[in-house]
């Protein structure tokens, strides 16, 4: 995933693991309160949602970490396009600004976190994918360039029957 930031930054291998690993805590809190505000709309057999990282458009050395899950309407015929509205209702209920479109997203911006909500993948009706990045943070080229090592070795996964503890990862990125 290429998400757009700015600034550059060079720490080392290890410094830049140590700064994703940072990065992955406030992102997952603020993902908990996304699910929290429009848990009451979601059917429950779902995936989990997944954490990975990114590399920063434009930005030599950053990278954010995101997290991705396909939501379902708990009313199965609801049409996906009633659901991604009564989903953004609920979140601006909850803080987050007008949505926007954006290539084919909807898209709000809150506090250096970006929330976007597309129609998933699936024949299923209402369901809709959203995605929450989490601001660029430097982590250094080296460490933008093992993101597919990183990413094929590590991922952190969100159950939605763990919404009310709401835990966020606790073990180090790996290093790779």
């Amino acid at each position: 995933m290429v998400v757009g930031c700015g600034g550059s930054g060079a720490p080392s291998l290890a410094a830049g693991s140590q700064a994703a690993s940072a990065a992955r805590g406030p992102v997952a809190a603020r993902y908990w309160q996304v699910i929290a505000a429009v848990n009451d709309q979601l059917e429950q057999n779902l995936a989990p949602g997944r954490g990975t990282f990114g590399v920063c458009q434009g930005s030599a050395g950053q990278a954010a970490y995101h997290i991705q899950v396909d939501l379902a309407a708990r009313d199965a015929q609801l049409p996906v396009s009633e659901f991604r509205t009564s989903v953004e209702r609920a979140l601006t209920a909850h803080g987050w600004p007008k949505f926007t479109a954006d290539n084919g997203a909807d898209v709000s911006t809150n506090g250096g976190d970006r929330l976007s909500l597309t129609q998933g993948v699936g024949s299923q009706p209402g369901l809709v994918a959203l995605v929450l990045t989490g601001p660029c943070v430097s982590v250094g080229p080296d460490f933008v360039s093992a993101l597919p090592l990183v990413n094929g070795g590590m991922a952190d996964y969100y159950p939605f029957a763990e919404v009310s503890a709401a835990p966020k990862p606790t073990a180090p990125v790996p290093t790779p």
